[in-house]
């Protein structure tokens, strides 16, 4: 089975149009997951939008989060959706040799007061040292993979 994969972050897809553009874009890249970041949807949900599967962890207001986009097709291999936190999700799959253990993430920019950027990363190590022990009770052949926004920045 090969899987095409990506990640986005789609600002947000607080309007259902910008979730239905959201489809028709992955469904021309032909992309089977995705991992999206600042939905700004509230609350935990798992929904059906045209082929795909949306699976959200947020917050309790329309700020952050994040989740996967699945295509229909891998309905049925989705063994597990986790929403940790509103900037933190993951997804477990199931395909033929092995599963697949997926880690969204969605970090603060640098612009962020460095409290701010502080805080999150200790409470992403510990979410982090969570999910680790996590995967340690999975099988041994479980891919695991962490994507998402990181917010990288190079420079000033």
């Amino acid at each position: 089975m090969e899987l095409e994969m990506g990640t986005w972050n789609v600002r947000t897809l607080y309007e259902t149009a910008a979730a239905k553009s959201l489809v028709e874009e992955i469904t021309k890249c032909g992309i089977q997951i995705l991992a999206i970041q600042e939905t700004r949807w509230k609350g935990n949900s798992t929904m059906r939008i045209g082929d795909y599967d949306f699976f959200h962890s947020g917050g309790q207001k329309h700020f952050l989060g994040v989740g996967f986009v699945v295509h229909k097709d891998l309905r049925d291999n989705i063994m597990e959706f986790r929403p940790v936190s509103d900037r933190v999700c993951t997804i477990r799959i199931k395909t033929k040799f092995f599963n697949l253990s997926l880690i969204n993430v969605h970090a603060e920019t640098k612009e962020k007061e460095d409290s701010t950027k502080d805080s999150f990363y200790i409470v992403f190590y510990i979410l982090y040292s969570i999910l680790e022990q996590v995967y340690d009770t999975t099988p041994s052949n479980d891919i695991k993979m962490m994507l998402g926004d990181l917010n990288p920045k190079i420079g000033r």
